[in-house]
């Protein structure tokens, strides 16, 4: 009863003066669709007519749309480059008469061009690069060419190596003597032959034939040309051992008498005298001058040829020798042990000492496995420690023998970077930051699928409905499994301005819930969700900037989003005949809020953030349980009307009085527990109205 009489003291009050005439709302544009030539108030229901004919849903001609010509209908569009043209790709023919044919191609930086500007790709793989990014040393884009050790730019199977010295690409090599950077001359025999096997014997003669190496003659000279004599006498003329008669070993004598006899002269002294001057004596003078006649001890030449000498031949067989000619380096006269080059004295050749490496007899210098005399091998091992390996640092530093698998530079030059260049050209190793395909397939492209699902879109549909008010209605109809209602237009009573959704009623429609897609009705002033069965708002309802008018009565609301007080255009908000217990301390978002009703709930009492409401005029928060009111209420001074009926308030303040009968020109306090120390500026009103029932 008091809403109807709420509903009539509106109509009352905007009804004209001329209540003869009959008013009829409705959509009073000649241009539109429903247009009503009986209307006299537009109602905000005018269905705009689409497209260049003029279109309206239940015409029997289609929706056509102006094509880049501007004819109706026509066929031409303007393509990806912004040209009109008439065709598809390499068929397609600029209207302007511009060339016969025309392409218009998407290049590598994912925007479209139909001249010679467009970018390409390098051999690098960047968009619009000059190659630089991958060019190896010898400027070959993705070549294989490397510095190497000696700072040459060749090919890493033409890499320098280190000579036998170690150094990279030294001069130095082994000679035929095995040393490093040598003139040959260590191991170079008398003949000039290296590692030959001629010597020099003790008489200067070089040759690799020991059996023809000169011998000392008898005198001990190496190649001398003297012999023993006959007489073994060495360089000797026989003379020492030639008798009278000229005979080398003759025995023929002189006589007493100084003949010759005897011998080979076949001569018989007849000299009667011997040596001794005895007649007829036998007695014989030998060489020595010693004169008898015993010639067993005649005396004889020594080996120097002097008679009765003492010199004798050694072992050697050099007279008046000491043995040392003939002796070996064993002491062993005539022995075969000779020292070899490092001093050992034997007489087996086999092991006599060599030159090592370096040339030192005897020494214990080797080549190691680099052929480097006395290395340590370091020189030739690769970098896997394989000696001779041919395993090589990649410029990445992983060791292989693989030149196949050597790192290369990424897009940034960085050799073995994980940098990559996305399909727009940038080059980093993010992939979180790739750019993307836009819907037209365009990397890059900021082409976006609108509401209704179309690429590049104006979130419209042919109709001119936006996509996103309708997708809100339609999740409203699916999450409330209203089944007889097919077409989201159909929903409550709906106004719908320039294609965007500005009121919608929904009253009695047995609605539970409300979608979060509710805050996407960006354009919606009015939003009546009375007399249905919602028991909670979604927060995002605070979404709606442009909201006006929110009517949420009779409902199961026990608690509310704090996306509500975020609504700064909202005037009229309607909460009452709900099971609310609390409202709360953020009222301050509301600065537009001119009637709020919270009438029927479970209210206790009213927050002080009321204050807040600086424009408000109506204020309804009768049938609660509410006991007391903040001060700040009596600081409304916009305030015009406020029901307090029907609470279990036990004063009121005298601050009241601040506002009563200034702007509060409508109070209601009826059936509350006021019943002493009433407010001095409302002496006049009737409190007999009071209720003791549920006053302490």
């Amino acid at each position: 009863m008091i809403r109807i009489l709420i509903l009539i003291t509106i109509l009352l009050a905007s009804c004209s003066d001329d209540l003869t005439q009959s008013n009829v709302a409705g959509c009073n544009t000649s241009t539109a669709c429903n247009y009503n030539a009986n209307a006299t108030i537009d109602n905000g229901s005018c269905i705009e007519a689409q497209g260049c004919n003029n279109w309206c849903e239940g015409d029997e001609t289609t929706l056509l749309e102006l094509d880049c010509t501007g004819e109706c209908g026509g066929q031409i569009v303007e393509d990806d480059c912004g040209e009109c043209v008439d065709g598809v790709g390499a068929d397609a023919t600029p209207e302007d008469g511009s060339a016969s044919l025309y392409t218009c191609a998407m290049a590598c930086d994912g925007n479209y061009y139909n001249d010679d500007t467009a970018p390409s790709t390098d051999s690098c793989n960047i968009c619009g690069g000059d190659n630089s990014t991958c060019v190896d040393c010898a400027d070959v884009a993705n070549g294989t060419a490397i510095y190497d050790n000696c700072g040459n730019c060749v090919q890493p199977s033409a890499s320098c190596s280190p000579d036998c010295a170690g150094v990279w690409g030294g001069p130095d090599i082994v000679d035929g003597c095995g040393i490093c950077g040598g003139d040959n001359s260590i191991c170079t025999d008398c003949s000039g032959i290296v590692n030959g096997s001629s010597t020099t014997d003790n008489c200067g003669t070089c040759d690799d034939d020991t059996t023809n190496n000169c011998t000392p003659d008898c005198a001990g000279v190496w190649g001398g040309t003297q012999v023993d004599d006959n007489c073994g006498v060495c360089g000797g003329n026989d003379s020492t051992c030639t008798d009278c008669n000229d005979t080398v070993g003759g025995l023929a004598y002189m006589d007493a008498c100084g003949e010759c006899v005897g011998g080979t002269t076949e001569l018989v002294s007849t000299c009667n005298t011997d040596c001794n001057n005895l007649s007829m004596g036998d007695a014989i003078a030998d060489n020595c001058g010693t004169c008898d006649n015993d010639p067993t001890n005649d005396c004889t030449a020594d080996c120097a040829g002097e008679w009765g000498g003492i010199a004798i031949e050694d072992s050697c067989g050099i007279c008046n020798g000491d043995g040392s000619i003939c002796t070996d380096c064993a002491g062993i006269e005539n022995g075969s042990s000779l020292p070899d080059n490092c001093g050992t004295c034997d007489d087996d050749a086999l092991n006599d000492c060599t030159t090592d490496c370096m040339g030192a007899w005897g020494g214990s210098a080797i080549e190691d496995d680099c052929g480097i005399c006395n290395g340590d091998s370091s020189i030739c091992t690769d970098c896997a420690g394989v000696i001779n390996g041919s395993s090589l640092p990649d410029n990445c530093g992983t060791c292989d023998d693989d030149a196949a698998n050597d790192c290369s530079t990424d897009c940034a030059g960085v050799w073995g970077g994980d940098s990559a260049a996305d399909n727009c050209g940038t080059c980093d190793n993010d992939t979180s930051n790739d750019c993307t395909a836009d819907c037209h397939g365009v990397f890059g492209g900021t082409a976006l699928n609108d509401d209704c699902g179309v690429c590049g879109g104006d979130d419209y549909n042919p109709l001119g409905y936006h996509c996103t008010d309708l997708d809100a209605l339609q999740n409203i109809i699916d999450d409330n499994l209203i089944v007889n209602i097919s077409d989201e237009l159909n929903l409550g009573t709906q106004v719908w301005t320039n294609g965007r959704l500005t009121s919608l009623e929904m009253q009695f429609e047995s609605l539970t819930t409300i979608p979060e897609s509710i805050g996407n009705l960006s354009e919606l002033i009015s939003l009546n969700i009375n007399q249905n069965a919602i028991t909670a708002l979604p927060d995002n309802i605070g979404d709606l900037t442009n909201l006006a008018e929110l009517e949420v009565g009779d409902n199961s609301l026990t608690t509310l989003p704090d996306g509500l007080w975020n609504l700064s255009s909202l005037t009229t908000l309607y909460l009452n005949n709900n099971s609310l217990t609390e409202i709360p301390q953020i009222l301050n978002g509301l600065v537009a809020i001119e009637n709020l009703n919270l009438s029927h709930n479970l209210l206790e009492n009213l927050p002080a953030s009321i204050g807040d409401l600086s424009v408000v005029t109506t204020l309804n928060v009768s049938n609660n349980l509410i006991t007391g009111l903040p001060d700040e209420l009596w600081t409304l001074s916009s305030l015009t009307s406020l029901n307090l009926n029907d609470n279990n308030l036990s004063s009121l303040s005298e601050n009241v009085c601040d506002i009563y009968n200034a702007t509060l020109t409508t109070l209601n306090v009826d059936n509350n527990c006021v019943l002493d120390n009433t407010p001095t500026c409302m002496s006049g009103y009737d409190w007999s109205s009071q209720s003791t029932e549920n006053c302490d």
